[in-house]
């Protein structure tokens, strides 16, 4: 198993992914930080050594908790590292103890000028004792946590005064999430009265900490005694052999230390906490544009025009309906009626009579006829100056929200909506020409708030016109409108059978005269057919209407910034859970004993 797994690969790519979307709020420090996270844990990959090294276990600890002393005691070297009663801190740059034949391995891996290098008999580890991580010292520190990251296990060495250090334990948080972990207390042979309760408190801040440790990762021990038998366990425990299989997996599990350490449950709290505010902020933005649309359509003009598109619509609908004879006036009223609603509708928006205006009409009637669709854009203009400037309004308090939350504006918005369904109209021809000369029409238009509510008001017109059909012309209204000429036709063509049969022809004005009687017998049922109509040309619920207008161009920025931050959220969950999954997975071969403990909740605050 190396860092080319699937598994790593997979986690690679989100992590990169996840990167991507950090960088779309570079104004927020949670997402500056888990950027630079996410990329020091890449690069840790990246630079991964194919080589199996030697495992690199470090010494943290504060002043005079005797870390020099047990590194040399485990060495069996007294003068390993020097000890000093007098002189702290004693250890100012890292001690490495490692075998001649792990030095050229670590070589590739490290730069051993960093520290002191000592010749010890151990195979397939290395010791470092570090510096003081409480030391005045600021360049002590900073060797101490160079060396800690690029160690794979830390041992954490204290004794009974410093056990409650805040300094130190802050450092260890800090790691915490990013290595395996054994903890060491010495000097407990200075405290036989109160060694009991000083084990307890000890394991106490441990878990206090995020561990769950027990007697394999945790040990109390006196330098002094190197033979005693917690001593010798720690000894084993550290320096024991390791297969070169498990010594492998141990920079993967480093990796995903690192991506737990960078996904801080706090930075997705975060993350989501933006996104509700920006959804609340939308529903807010999008229940004011909803009450500005259903002022603007109560306007009576408005609910006039509205009436004869519904009327029309209606109109579109019937000679499927009634069939047989009556198809025929209704598809050649259908053909001619668009410039005659056009008109209407144009009289009763414009008020008077303009040069201007009766351009205007004349376009959308030309337009309508062509294409099949009815003038829409219309009814849009008479919403009014009004409305479009509770629309502005709304445009600049979602520029002043996403100002305020340090949110750039999305540069790349989508302008143009999904293309719009267009059902087939009946009868209405000419529909490849009308649908060019509207797409020229959209290059040099620009698209207005209003024109978002155009698409809801199309659907429902349509769909109640087809209700409204359905319902007022049944069997009964088709054979009631159709008798008649059914009738006449039927005499029509009984004479002039007869006369063909019998050789007796009738005259030329015959036949005139049968077609004025067939189209005679259609007014009937052509009037009962439009008295239906006008009776039951009702508006739909405005307000269900208003309501069915998804992602208006008037909250786009809201939107396109809430829909940002939620994917980051979302992101986030998926690649914390995936690296929680994998690493517990991988725990199983790595065993407590042999490499240490790690983390298991967050640290209490």
């Amino acid at each position: 198993m190396n860092a080319s797994s699937m598994f790593v690969s997979a986690i690679r790519d989100r992590a990169q992914k996840l990167a991507q979307s950090c960088a779309l709020f570079p104004l927020w420090a949670d997402s500056f930080k888990l950027d630079v996270r996410l990329r020091r844990a890449l690069e840790k990959l990246d630079a991964e050594n194919p080589d199996v090294k030697p495992l690199i276990i470090a010494f943290l600890g504060g002043t005079g908790v005797g870390k020099s002393h047990l590194f040399n005691a485990l060495l069996g070297q007294p003068n390993a590292s020097q000890v000093s009663p007098a002189i702290r801190p004693c250890t100012s740059k890292p001690k490495m103890a490692l075998s001649r034949h792990d030095k050229p391995l670590l070589q590739s891996y490290m730069d051993l000028g960093l520290v002191d290098v000592i010749d010890a008999q151990l195979d397939g580890v290395v010791l470092v004792d570090c510096p003081d991580i409480d030391s005045i010292d600021q360049a002590n520190r900073e060797k101490t946590r160079q060396i800690l990251g690029l160690a794979d296990i830390v041992v954490f060495v204290t004794d009974p005064a410093k056990r409650a250090n805040f300094v130190i334990h802050s450092e260890v948080k800090d790691w915490s999430e990013r290595k395996r972990w054994y903890f060491v207390m010495t000097k407990l042979d200075q405290h036989q009265n109160d060694g009991i309760a000083i084990r307890g408190d000890f394991v106490k801040r441990i878990n206090e900490l995020g561990f769950e440790v027990d007697a394999k990762t945790s040990f109390f021990v006196s330098c002094l005694e190197p033979g005693g038998v917690e001593f010798l366990e720690l000894r084993q425990t550290l320096l024991g052999a390791r297969s070169r299989e498990q010594r492998a997996l141990l920079p993967l599990d480093s990796f995903l230390g690192h991506m737990q350490h960078a996904l801080e449950p706090a930075l997705g709290d975060y993350f989501k906490s933006q996104a509700e505010q920006l959804k609340s902020t939308e529903v807010r933005l999008e229940a004011r544009l909803q009450e500005a649309y259903l002022n603007a359509l109560a306007q009576s003009d408005c609910a006039e025009a509205l009436k004869t598109l519904l009327r029309e619509q209606v109109w579109q609908q019937s000679p499927e309906r009634v069939g047989f004879l009556m198809s025929l006036p209704l598809w050649l009223r259908n053909r001619l009626a668009s410039l005659g609603v056009s008109w209407s509708i144009g009289q009763i928006l414009t008020g008077k009579a303009s040069l201007l205006g009766v351009a205007g009409i004349g376009l959308s009637s030309v337009m309508s006829l062509l294409r099949g669709q009815l003038p829409y854009k219309k009814v849009a203009g008479a919403l009014g100056v009004e409305f479009r400037t509770k629309v502005e309004s709304i445009v600049a308090d979602s520029k002043r929200t996403l100002e305020d939350m340090k949110i750039p504006f999305a540069e790349d918005t989508p302008k143009e909506l999904a293309e719009e369904h267009r059902p087939d109209s009946k009868g209405w021809g000419l529909v490849g020409l009308g649908a060019a000369l509207e797409a020229v029409a959209r290059q040099v238009t620009r698209r207005q708030p209003e024109d978002e509510i155009l698409e809801q008001l199309r659907g429902d017109i349509e769909r109640l016109g087809q209700k409204i059909a359905l319902a007022e012309f049944g069997f009964t209204v088709s054979i009631m409108t159709n008798l008649l000429p059914t009738v006449a036709v039927g005499d029509i063509l009984y004479r002039t059978f007869m006369s063909w049969y019998s050789h007796d022809y009738l005259p030329w004005n015959f036949y005139g005269m049968a077609a004025m009687v067939f189209l005679g017998s259609l007014i009937p049922g052509y009037l009962v057919i439009s008295r239906k109509i006008w009776r039951s040309s009702t508006l739909p619920d405005m307000r269900e209407l208003v309501a069915q207008v998804n992602e208006p161009g008037a909250t786009e920025l809201i939107r396109i910034a809430r829909k940002r931050v939620e994917n980051l959220a979302h992101e986030f969950d998926l690649l914390q859970r995936q690296v929680a999954e994998t690493r517990n997975t991988l725990a199983s071969e790595l065993d407590n004993p042999s490499f240490g403990e790690r983390i298991r909740h967050s640290p209490k605050k």
